[in-house]
């Protein structure tokens, strides 16, 4: 299979071997390899929300604040 990508005609494999996610904590661009998701539960107006918060998964201050990343205001 081949994706267009910004022009570039490439491989699937390619296209993902080169797939970046921003991190939600330190807001750097980083290899799809180098991302962690941590789940965290929340509820807001009384509705069950789940946020998937994106962190390095190699560098200490991300990974111990991404449970600390909130999405949604508080009342």
């Amino acid at each position: 299979m081949r994706v267009k990508s910004r022009g570039d005609d490439m491989s699937l494999a390619a296209w993902i071997r080169n797939l970046t996610w921003k991190c939600h904590v330190c807001g750097a661009e980083r290899l799809d390899e180098k991302i962690s998701v941590h789940r965290k539960i929340e509820t807001l107006n009384g509705i069950k929300i789940q946020s998937n918060i994106r962190f390095c998964n190699d560098r200490r201050e991300c990974i111990d604040g991404a449970s600390s990343v909130n999405f949604f205001k508080k009342d």
